[in-house]
């Protein structure tokens, strides 16, 4: 059985299908990761997990640009600035770990759980209202 930290639901829904079926992406490595450390093998989920996680951010980043760009969305400035940040502390954390600085599993585990707090519940939910008040569903 594995063990989740988070469940998917709607209330994670930014009201658009591209976005939120990557947005579930993240949930899932959150829930990897912790079914890896709660089951003592955090490490050894760690390294691929970090792969993926830099792979993803760069690919749903552009599928929000791309969004952001064909609607002319008025705060495109802002939540690029935020994809940017997210898309450097994910890299720094992948860094960290390929130089050996980071043992652990926990501060991956709470930089998801930050994205998923912060970037979704905030930034991409403003995003998909107005995105939906374009016709994007």
């Amino acid at each position: 059985m594995i063990m989740t930290l988070v469940q998917w639901d709607s209330r994670y829904s930014v009201g658009v299908a591209e976005v939120d079926e990557q947005n579930k992406e993240i949930v899932a490595m959150l829930n990897r990761l912790y079914d890896a450390m709660t089951a003592g093998r955090g490490a050894v989920v760690l390294e691929q997990l970090l792969v993926e996680l830099v792979q993803f951010a760069a690919h749903h980043f552009e599928t929000e640009r791309r969004l952001m760009e064909t609607h002319d969305y008025h705060d495109l400035g802002d939540h690029d600035s935020e994809h940017r940040l997210l898309t450097r502390k994910a890299a720094e954390l992948k860094e960290r770990y390929d130089g050996g600085k980071m043992q652990i599993s926990l501060d991956v585990l709470l930089f998801l759980k930050n994205w998923l707090s912060h970037h979704i519940m905030g930034t991409d939910k403003q995003l998909g209202t107005w995105l939906n008040g374009k016709g994007v569903h």
